[in-house]
């Protein structure tokens, strides 16, 4: 059986397929912009399963103001936190 890997943690952005993704790259890196901290943005392609996480100079803080932020620009269905407890931020 296939090892289950640890889904990353840190802030989940779904797009449909990476042309999406390409065409909304720039909005996504406005809409993390002013958000500073130590936490993984995730990246997941629905179409095919991929999963890429953003560099380490684009990770961020993620506190309730900024899934707020992001389900406005992407859809709250898009984005998920994995392994933060929001609530203790």
């Amino acid at each position: 059986a296939p090892s289950l890997k640890k889904m990353p943690e840190g802030v989940w952005i779904q797009f449909p397929d990476a042309q999406t993704f390409a065409e909304r790259e720039k909005e996504l890196l406005q809409t993390l912009a002013d958000s500073d901290g130590s936490d993984d943005v995730v990246i997941f392609l629905k179409n095919t399963k991929a999963v890429k996480i953003l560099p380490p100079n684009l990770r961020v803080f993620a506190d309730s103001v900024l899934k707020e932020k992001l389900e406005a620009v992407f859809g709250q269905g898009n984005v998920k936190y994995v392994g933060i407890p929001i609530e203790n931020r």
